[in-house]
C-alpha cells in the first residue's frame, strides 16, 4: 500500500477565499485592468472567462482557482530544487485539499516550507514509483519505437500518477499484437510501470494552421504568433512548427525569416521565427477591444486540472478552459498538454497559452476534438531560444 504524506497549512480554505474575493469584476475589470496589474494573484477577466466556459458562477471560479498562481509558484519550484525525484502534481478546484505534489522520495524541506505559506491545504507525497524526467525520457523512447512501427494514428502518455503507459490506437489491435507491443514497449519502462492498450476513434493531431485572415500570413495561409523570443542574439516569435514556410509577415508588417530552427515531432511543436525589424515587447495580443493586451513576466508549467487561457487570431478576444492531461503524444507529436476545450480554429495554430501573466504553452491542434499546445519548455528546448519576460 502506497504511503501518503499529508502537510496541512496552517490556514483554512476559507482564508483564501477572504483573500481573493476582494478582487471582484467591481474593482478591476476588463474595462479598467492593464496589461501590468501583475500584483493580482489572478487576472479578474482570466475567471470571468473560465467560470463563463465552465458554467459555474464567479465566486466558484475564484474558489476553485483564485489560488492557482501561488501553488504553481510551489509546483516551480519542486521542479527546479528536486528535478531527479520531482514526480507529478494536480489542482484541485472542489475539496477541502486542493492540490497535490509528489515526489520519489522524501519530499525538500524548500517545497515543505513554500507550501506551508500557501492560505489553503495541498497534500505533499512521497509515492511515486518514478519521476517526470524518468518519465518523459521513458515517453520519448516508447513513442519513438510505436512510430517506427509505421502507425502514426497513435496517442501515449503517462496517467497522472505516472505509474501506466497509455497507448490508444486507432485502429483495433488483436490480443496478440496487444501483448507483442506491452513487451516490446517493456524496455522503455521502469519495472513498476504498466503498459495499457486501448482503441479510439479520436487519436492524432489535426493540426490548425491554413486558413484565411491575418496574423502571421503567407501565401494561402495563416498561423498565429505565440511569444516574443530570442535565439543567437537575434529577437523573433515562437510559434507551431508546422507553421513551416519561406516567407511571412507578422501582423502583415513585421517581415519574418523562417526556417531559422524548429519542428514537429516527439520534442514538440515548434519554430523560431527571426525578425530584422521586430520590437522585442513582452507581452501578447489577447483581444481587439477593451483591454488588448497582456505582459508576460514569467513561465509556468500546468498541472492537471489547472485553469489555462488561450488567444487565436481566429477570436476576437481570449478564452480560458482547465488542463485535462500533461505531458502527452498525440499522433507523432510530444510534450502536449491537452485542455477542455473544442474551440480553437484553424489559423489558431502557434498562438499563446497563457494564466494571470506567465507563459504557458504555443497551441499545435486539436486531438480527439480538444485543443492541445506545446508546453513552453519544450519549445524553448526546441527552437534553442526563451521567450521575452521582463
Amino acid at each position: 500500500m502506497k504511503q501518503k504524506r499529508a502537510l496541512r497549512a496552517a490556514a483554512v480554505v476559507g482564508a483564501l477565499l477572504a483573500c481573493t474575493l476582494a478582487a471582484t469584476p467591481g474593482i478591476a475589470t476588463a474595462a479598467t485592468a492593464d496589461d501590468e496589474a501583475v500584483a493580482l494573484a489572478y487576472q479578474p477577466a482570466d475567471i470571468a472567462s473560465l467560470a463563463e466556459n465552465l458554467g459555474i458562477s464567479y465566486d466558484e471560479a475564484v474558489a476553485g482557482y483564485g489560488g492557482q498562481s501561488a501553488f504553481l509558484s510551489v509546483l516551480t519550484l519542486a521542479q527546479e530544487v528536486a528535478p531527479e525525484t520531482f514526480a507529478a502534481a494536480e489542482w484541485l478546484p472542489t475539496g477541502s485539499v486542493h492540490a497535490w505534489i509528489s515526489f520519489t522520495d522524501a519530499p525538500p524541506v524548500e517545497v515543505i516550507k513554500a507550501a506551508e505559506q500557501l492560505p489553503f491545504e495541498i497534500s505533499i507525497r512521497a509515492d511515486a514509483v518514478q519521476s517526470a524526467q524518468d518519465a518523459d525520457q521513458s515517453l520519448t523512447k516508447a513513442h519513438d519505437y510505436v512510430m517506427s512501427l509505421g502507425d502514426e494514428n497513435v496517442d501515449m502518455g503517462f496517467n497522472t500518477e505516472l505509474d501506466t503507459l497509455t497507448v490508444s490506437f486507432e485502429r483495433q489491435l488483436s490480443a496478440e499484437q496487444a501483448h507483442s507491443l506491452i513487451a516490446a514497449l517493456q524496455p522503455y519502462l521502469l519495472p513498476r510501470v504498466s503498459v495499457k492498450i486501448t482503441t479510439s476513434a479520436d487519436t492524432g493531431v489535426e493540426f490548425q494552421s491554413i486558413r484565411g485572415g491575418q496574423g502571421m500570413t503567407w501565401t494561402g495561409g495563416i498561423c498565429t504568433s505565440g511569444f516574443t523570443a530570442s535565439r543567437s542574439g537575434a529577437w523573433g516569435v515562437i510559434t507551431a512548427g508546422h507553421c513551416n514556410v519561406a516567407n511571412t509577415t507578422l501582423d502583415g508588417s513585421a517581415s519574418l525569416t523562417t526556417n531559422v530552427t524548429g519542428g514537429t515531432g516527439s520534442n514538440g511543436d515548434a519554430r523560431f521565427y527571426s525578425s530584422p525589424d521586430a520590437s522585442p515587447l513582452n507581452s501578447i495580443h489577447i483581444a481587439n477591444s477593451g483591454v488588448l493586451h497582456r505582459t508576460i513576466t514569467g513561465k509556468t508549467t500546468m498541472a492537471v486540472g489547472s485553469s489555462v487561457c488561450v488567444y487565436g487570431i481566429q477570436h476576437s478576444a481570449f478564452w480560458c478552459t482547465s488542463v485535462t492531461a500533461v505531458n502527452q503524444c498525440y499522433g507523432t507529436v510530444c510534450k502536449q498538454d491537452k485542455t477542455d476545450t473544442g474551440s480553437t480554429l484553424g489559423g489558431d495554430s502557434g498562438g499563446p497559452w497563457f494564466w494571470n501573466n506567465s507563459a504557458v504553452g504555443t497551441h499545435t491542434g486539436l486531438s480527439g476534438g480538444k485543443a492541445i499546445y506545446t508546453r513552453i519548455a519544450a519549445a524553448e528546448a526546441l527552437v534553442g531560444g526563451s521567450i521575452k519576460t521582463s
